[in-house]
Order: structure tokens, then C-alpha cells, then sequence
């Protein structure tokens, strides 16, 4: 049977059976619907990097999991891929609440030394200081969580790009996205503080 004739579910059937211009196919037919109801319903805690990576993520490892496909009256090809992604997808949030709670202690840990280092340890000027404490002022005021420990992380210097896209379990597209939109949160807190922030540049800036 050629792949492009097949119905969904005897897309799956040849595809268990090694078939993987099946494969090809599933991945014409569903791909962007997938990635658009991933990102409908997990869009307050997915960008849409997220859903595009979750979604070549079910692709990669669907030779293996439509093993347990089963076509029954009340069960579609469309609704089991969807099931799978929403699984592999509260996989990634719980990976995520977890890295962020271990950035966020580590964060936390680095910035209670540098408090309590006395003046005599300190070889920075007092400009410094300043400008430290007032981006940590504007770093608090950010409300997104993920936006904040990305800004800490940039702030102190202590991840370079790769360790950040490993910590929050995404790739390095979505890490700038991410970036760039903690920047942009960030300058608007500074706006309202009365300052006068650079503008930030463009999503693919890595500065």
C-alpha cells in the first residue's frame, strides 16, 4: 500500500511494520496540527520553540511507541498522537519545574555570598554596587519565573548558552527567544522605574 493512499490509522499499521515513508507521511498530515494544539493548550508554560521541539521529538521516537497503538472504535490515529504529546509535554514541564527549582536555589546560594561579602573583600567600585543592586531591582520586579532565573543567569554570568539550554531542557532557537523576551520584560520594569533602557535588539541577539 503507497503511504500517500493510507488512512491515518493504516498509516500507523505500516509504520509498526517498518514502513517509514509512513512515518514521512504522519508527519505531513499532523505536524502542524499537533504543534498548534500543543501550543493551544500549554501556551502558559510553552513558547512555541517548545511545542515545535515536543512535536519532532513524538516524530523521532514514534517507530518505537506505535508498538502500543491500538485502532478501537473510539480511538483515532489523530487523538493517540495527541495523547502521546501531551504526555511527552507534561514530561518537559516537570523537568522544567525541577531545573528551575535547582537554578533557582543555586541562583539564590551565589547571590547570598555576594551579599555578605564585607567591604575590605569587595575590590568593586561603589558604581558597581549600584549598578548591581538596581539590576537585581529590576531582575525582581520581572513577574514570569523563567524570565527571572534567565535574567539572573545573563546577569551573573555563571551559564554560557549550551548549560542554559541543557538546564531548561529546550533547544538553543528557544533559549534566544526566551532571552529575548526576558529582555524585553526586563526593560519594561526599568521603564517604570523611571529609567532609560537601551533598546532591546532583535530575537537572534545573543548579547
Amino acid at each position: 500500500m503507497n503511504a500517500s493512499d493510507a488512512t491515518d490509522e493504516e498509516l500507523l499499521a505500516l509504520l509498526k511494520d517498518g514502513n517509514l515513508d509512513a512515518l514521512d507521511e504522519i508527519s505531513q498530515r499532523f505536524r502542524n496540527h499537533l504543534i498548534n494544539a500543543l501550543y493551544f493548550r500549554f501556551s502558559h508554560s510553552l513558547d512555541w520553540h517548545d511545542c515545535e521541539d515536543l512535536v519532532s521529538g513524538l516524530f523521532e521516537s514514534l517507530p518505537r511507541r506505535v508498538a502500543s497503538f491500538e485502532h478501537r472504535q473510539n480511538s483515532s490515529a489523530k487523538s493517540w498522537l495527541i495523547r502521546c504529546l501531551s504526555n511527552l509535554a507534561v514530561d518537559r514541564l516537570r523537568t522544567l519545574t525541577r531545573n528551575n527549582l535547582l537554578v533557582s536555589s543555586e541562583i539564590t546560594s551565589h547571590a547570598e555570598s555576594r551579599s555578605f561579602e564585607s567591604p575590605d573583600e569587595d575590590s568593586r567600585s561603589d558604581d558597581c554596587d549600584n549598578s548591581d543592586s538596581l539590576g537585581e531591582r529590576i531582575i525582581a520586579g520581572v513577574s514570569n519565573e523563567r524570565y527571572r532565573l534567565i535574567l539572573y543567569a545573563i546577569f551573573y554570568g555563571e551559564y554560557d548558552a549550551d548549560e542554559l539550554a541543557s538546564r531548561f531542557e529546550c533547544s538553543q532557537a528557544a533559549l534566544r527567544t526566551t532571552k529575548h523576551r526576558a529582555k524585553k520584560a526586563a526593560q519594561a520594569v526599568a521603564i517604570s522605574l523611571g529609567l532609560n533602557p537601551p533598546e532591546v535588539e532583535g530575537e537572534d541577539d545573543e548579547s
